[in-house]
Formats: structure tokens, sequence, C-alpha cells
């Protein structure tokens, strides 16, 4: 790791934009900041460390859509191939008219048919089935409507194709070679299929690497990983997003990757999971939180823009003291938590008793909560 100075960043913005977090009450898990191929900034909100594996929610359909894109460039399918086709075993009958003509650049795009539909609501057993047979709201390829659902899709069409899970592909084409933790994972879904439009589990440190390959166009240590003409297809603007609430969010979308204010491109996950780059001065901003829905998206990107994008320079003189100050502000970072007392007077209630519990589903006989020792009890 450097300094921000010997990247053209004063260490002062970097502190600066750690503490706009922190002044705002976001719950932050990690902050990293890369310029080039040299990291400046790694925070990490205790408890959660560099090595803190870390659900990355809608982050997730970027490496389908890099995995979906490398396919097309390979002409192992086709962008206006019809979906259904790759599907004939789990369709209704009849099948829609809309849906029958949504073709996987209309997914890619998110301009199906559908509008998401809640499969975790509705006790569904089969989530690709579940798709297939949901009712189409509007004509595909018409306007811009998130659906989570057919990111999903698109995974299983990845694995239909290669006889791989999406991130088993990646792993080989190119997450290996990049250095991407050998532990990630993928969470399963309604039908035992990997979770692929919200399910990656993974490092902060891997959606930056992952980031850096796609802004250098698929090129990892001068060795072509990635069809150059696949990441292009995938960062290209395709769709109109200015119905979002947001600015970061209003500037268009790519194939399952975002576009962002400064020209560049996002990946954007559920509660705070992102990652922006800014074309400029070539950095990469990726962070993990645990934040409520609201505005918490447009407050780290107004931070980005204040402090950290745009940087002019290569390089600044040396400052040891605002240095020091950073890593002392990094190295005091801890979970945001509820303001007040630490201790409740319940706990004097229940401390060392034994609650039984009625039938459950998981066995449960008993509990006992031990304050003191920190412990739990049960049986």
């Amino acid at each position: 790791m450097v300094s921000p100075e010997s990247v053209g960043i004063p260490s002062y913005h970097v502190e600066r934009f750690l503490t706009h977090l922190n002044e705002r009450d976001l719950a932050t898990h990690s902050v990293m900041l890369v310029k080039g191929d040299k990291v400046f900034c790694k925070a990490y909100w205790k408890p959660f460390t560099e090595d803190t594996l870390h659900r990355m929610y809608s982050q997730t359909k970027s490496f389908v859509g890099i995995a979906v894109c490398h396919l097309i460039s390979q002409k192992k399918i086709g962008l206006h191939d019809k979906i259904i086709d790759y599907f004939t075993d789990c369709l209704p009958d009849p099948v829609p008219t809309e849906l029958a003509h949504q073709t996987i650049e209309d997914m890619l795009s998110m301009k199906t048919c559908m509008k998401d539909n809640y499969w975790f609501d509705e006790n569904v057993t089969d989530r690709v089935r579940y798709y297939f047979y949901c009712t189409p709201k509007k004509q595909p390829n018409t306007q811009y409507s998130y659906d989570s659902d057919a990111s999903f899709i698109l995974s299983v069409l990845v694995e239909r194709i290669t006889g791989k899970s999406f991130l088993d592909y990646l792993k080989e084409i190119c997450l290996k070679e990049i250095g991407f933790s050998k532990d990630a994972k993928m969470l399963s879904c309604a039908g035992g299929y990997p979770w692929g439009d919200s399910g990656l589990i993974c490092r902060t440190e891997d959606i930056c690497r992952f980031a850096r390959l796609i802004a250098n166009y698929g090129v990892w240590n001068g060795k072509q990983l990635l069809k150059r003409d696949a990441v292009e297809m995938a960062i290209e603007c395709h769709t109109d997003t200015s119905v979002e609430t947001y600015p970061y969010g209003k500037c268009g979308y790519g194939y399952q990757i975002w576009k962002n204010p400064t020209g560049g491109f996002s990946f954007l996950g559920m509660h705070g999971q992102y990652m922006h780059y800014d074309p400029e001065s070539d950095i990469i901003f990726a962070c993990t939180s645990g934040n409520k829905p609201g505005n918490a998206g447009q407050i780290i990107f107004d931070g980005l823009e204040q402090y950290i994008f745009g940087a002019k320079t290569e390089s600044l003189p040396d400052n040891p003291e605002d240095y020091l100050r950073l890593q002392n502000t990094i190295a005091n970072l801890s979970l945001l938590s509820l303001h007040g007392a630490k201790r409740s007077k319940a706990e004097e209630d229940i401390h060392e008793k034994k609650y039984w519990l009625s039938e459950n589903p998981m066995g449960i006989k008993w509990i006992v909560f031990s304050f003191l020792n920190t412990v739990i009890q049960i049986e």
C-alpha cells in the first residue's frame, strides 16, 4: 500500500472522506481506494477486516454480465437470441407473446417484459420455472425496468452453455489469474441454483481487482484475459435510467453494469455494496456496508466527488503529519452502533436463566443468555 500523496491525493482528503461517511451515520464496513495498480487506502470498520467475506448483493449481476458478454464475443450465444430457446424445458403452454420475443440483449440491458417478481415471498421451489411462468408486464425492448430475476436467468444461461456456474466459469477464464479469493462463493436460491443476481460472497479487494480488469478492457499484467469487445459492450450505455431517484444512478445502464456521473462505470449492490470507477483519475473506489434504503449511495458518491475523484497530479510532496492522522483514523474505525448506554438493566433480569422453547423446526429445546461471559447456550 502507498501513501495517498504518492498518487496525487492529499491524505487529508482521504481522512475527510472517511469522516464524511462517519459523520452521516452510515453503516460502513469497508472502503478501498486504488489508483492504477496502487492501493492508497484500506479501511475496515471493526469487527470487519480485509479477510472478511462479504455478500455483494447486486454487484453479482456485473459479474454475470461480463460472463454473458464473453460468451457472446466467442459466438457461443447471440445477443439477439430469444431466451426461451435455451429454456424449452421450463416454459408454459402457450408461451406469452412478450416472453417469446424477449432476447438476451433485453435481459442484459434491463428492458425485459417483466418487472421484479418477488420469488422469495411465494414459496417458490424452482426459481427458473417461476420466472418463465410469471405474467409479462410490458413489451420487451421498450423501456428500462429493473428485473433482478432476469439477471438470475442469465447466470443459469451461462451454466447451461458452459457446464459450470458463472462464478466457476469466470474463475477459469480470468478470476484466478487476477488473484481473486479462492474461497469466494455463491449463495443458493430456490431450486439449488447459484443466486446469480445477488449471492456473490467475496472480499472488498476482489471487487477492486475485477474492476481493474474491466477498466483495463480485459488485460491483466499484459495478458488479454477477457475479449476486449466483450468488455466494451458491457460498459457501453445501452439504456436510459433517468427515472432512477439519485443522480449517480441516472447516467445509464450497460449490460448489467451501471454508468456513473464521472463517465466511468459502477457495480451497485443493495445496502451499500458499491464500486465506482473514475476514468479521469483512474481511481477505483469499493465499499461494503449495511445501510438501510435511502440516500446513503448519494452521500457516498458526493463524498467521492468532493474529496477523491478528479485528481489532476501524479504525485504530491509527502505529508507525514496528515498521513499519520489518516492512519490513526483508520485504526480507530468501528461499526456504527446506537447511541446510549452500552448495558441494559434487562441483562440482570435474564442473565443465566434457562428459557424452554416451544417445538420448532430447528429442534432447539432451551436457551440461556450469559452476558458476563458473552455466551449463548442452546440445546
